[in-house]
């Protein structure tokens, strides 16, 4: 295991999210390293139905601070900022003809910090399995793309495993993460499926096509957890997907690009677009 990472360095340990920006992987870091990834995520989407239409574009970016407080123990900070631009189209019939008018823009903007730690359960030859908890807390912002409207402050615990194997002569690794979201103070725009919180399951395929190139394949999902309508329910659930590459400028500077999109889910926005970033590793 930490051959591979000495190797292909810190992007076999760390992957980025773009559903959870600067998301970490399963991997804790070595005692006195640390690493600092920013991120960007670039959005816009349409929304058309029976009810009207509208466009949103969402740019967010985010940030993650990682030390190696003991052996097999991390903890972290991730700060937020997500600014939103929401124009509503109204449907006006008039005869046999159907045209769209504008109802309204709205801009929100919100920032949110999350604190965190990440602990090693398991390690093995190929395999670390390990317990991420973590409270996030702030002036978040409505995220039209988001089956949850607004959340004062939430807690969350997840699993995370990865393996990493060699395959057409080429290490890989596979990260799988599942957990629970809780919501304090939030709503939801589904009312047959109130929403204490989420189940989240984030998967990840990367390949190291070179020592310094790295390829990811992510999907990130989410799944209304409430005291009415099904756990689960398709009506709020969330999922979304996204290609990267990741370039190892040096053995302390990883460049990140990718596009990501949402491909199903129940909310009707679907988001497309870019996310960058940037990773600085220190020590270890």
């Amino acid at each position: 295991m930490m051959e591979f990472a000495r190797r292909y360095g810190a992007p076999a340990l760390l992957v980025l999210a773009s559903g959870q920006p600067g998301m970490a992987a399963a991997p804790t870091l070595m005692p006195g390293a640390a690493q600092i990834i920013a991120t960007g995520a670039f959005t816009e989407g349409r929304r058309k139905d029976g009810q009207g239409g509208g466009t949103f574009r969402k740019d967010e970016i985010e940030g993650l601070a990682e030390y190696g407080l003991l052996d097999g123990l991390t903890i972290l900070f991730s700060p937020r900022l997500t600014v939103q631009s929401v124009s509503r189209f109204a449907a006006v019939t008039a005869g046999d003809d159907v045209t769209l008018v504008a109802a309204g823009r709205r801009i929100d903007a919100g920032g949110s910090g999350r604190l965190g730690f990440r602990a090693r359960l398991l390690k093995g030859e190929r395999d670390v399995v390990s317990l991420e908890v973590s409270g996030r807390g702030g002036a978040q912002a409505d995220d039209i793309a988001s089956p949850v409207m607004r959340r004062a402050a939430e807690i969350e615990a997840r699993v995370l495993w990865q393996r990493q194997f060699h395959l057409m002569g080429k290490p890989w690794f596979v990260d799988l993460q599942a957990g629970y979201r809780h919501f304090f103070g939030a709503a939801t725009r589904w009312e047959a499926a109130r929403s204490d919180g989420e189940g989240v399951f984030d998967a990840t395929l990367g390949v190291h096509v070179t020592p310094r190139l790295l390829l990811l394949l992510q999907n990130f999902s989410t799944f209304p957890v409430g005291v009415s309508g099904p756990p689960g329910g398709r009506n709020g659930s969330s999922h979304k997907a996204q290609a990267s590459v990741a370039w190892k400028l040096s053995p302390v500077w990883t460049l990140q690009a990718g596009v990501l999109g949402t491909w199903a889910g129940g909310t009707a926005w679907r988001e497309r677009g870019i996310v960058v970033g940037v990773w600085r590793r220190f020590g270890g």
